[in-house]
């Protein structure tokens, strides 16, 4: 008969002695993510605002806006990238 304590095995066997036995710690072998990293820039033009804090790029065919600080996505507007070419940075405002 086998009885787990702890980090223990102890194992009775059939003439009433005790063994103990080590036992390895369990060790984590699997994680939660605690933050998601997503893509922000697949290609085309790129434009900051005058703080360099927003970033506007293109990701596919949507323009994303994003905050550079926190990596945070303030926005999305899709389809439009082929326009961002047309914005300058210095009009970029959220």
């Amino acid at each position: 008969m086998f009885t787990k304590t702890k980090n223990l095995v102890v194992s009775t066997r059939l003439d009433g002695s005790v063994e103990e036995m080590a036992q390895r710690p369990r060790i984590k072998t699997t994680f939660e993510p605690t933050k998601v990293i997503q893509p922000i820039h697949t290609r085309g033009n790129v434009a900051l605002d005058q703080d360099g804090r927003i970033l506007a790029s293109c990701l596919d065919e949507d323009v994303v806006l994003s905050d550079l600080r926190t990596g945070e996505e303030l926005a999305r507007v899709e389809g439009v990238c082929s326009l961002l070419h047309k914005v300058e940075a210095s009009v970029l405002t959220y």
